[in-house]
């Protein structure tokens, strides 16, 4: 019997290490690259500072922005992919803050928003912007802290819970196919 549970005990744990290995194997080649213009949209310029740390922040030059904005990624995505949009939100006067998340997994960090809000305390009012998995996050962030924020952007996403009873205003943006059409899933009414 003894010699059972030590086969098994090291059966489990091989089991477990190479089911870990192939996730890591997986998320790696599923990882979303950030392209060539999202890599220039890092470069601080006369309009929109730029701050590479374990997040990336955009600034507005020249104002003081009163209001902030946080980016949840989506799942495997390199969080420099989003530079191009995120720097017309600061160049407009906001101040964003594209989140970084453990194992590029917003499911690992949905609360990260609390950590960057305390990062900037002169910024009163916040704006979450979620994409994919990062919007299922963000939404469930905005259920469980509806104080902190102003708004909640729902990018080729939606929400773990229903936000059917929240007082705040949820937009939700996805992408149209090649040809300009809406998506197939998409409900109008």
């Amino acid at each position: 019997m003894k010699k059972f549970c030590k086969i098994a005990g090291i059966s489990l744990v091989a089991l477990l290490a190479m089911g870990w290995i192939g996730i890591w194997w997986w998320s790696r080649h599923m990882h979303a690259q950030a392209a060539p213009e999202a890599l220039a949209a890092m470069a601080s310029d006369s309009h929109v500072a730029v701050e590479s740390g374990e997040d990336i922040v955009f600034r507005p030059v020249g104002r003081t922005p009163a209001m902030g904005v946080i980016l949840y990624p989506g799942a495997s995505c390199d969080i420099r992919g989003y530079a191009p949009v995120l720097r017309r939100v600061a160049a407009a006067g906001y101040l964003v803050v594209d989140a970084s998340m453990p194992l590029e997994y917003a499911l690992f960090a949905p609360n990260k928003a609390q950590q960057i809000m305390a990062a900037h305390p002169e910024i009163n009012r916040w704006v979450l912007i979620g994409h994919s998995m990062g919007g299922a996050m963000a939404g469930s962030f905005v259920k469980n802290h509806p104080q902190h924020i102003a708004g909640l952007v729902m990018w080729d996403a939606y929400p773990a819970s229903s936000l059917a009873d929240s007082a705040l205003p949820v937009w939700v943006v996805h992408r149209a196919q090649l040809d300009g059409t809406p998506p197939a899933w998409s409900v109008s009414k």
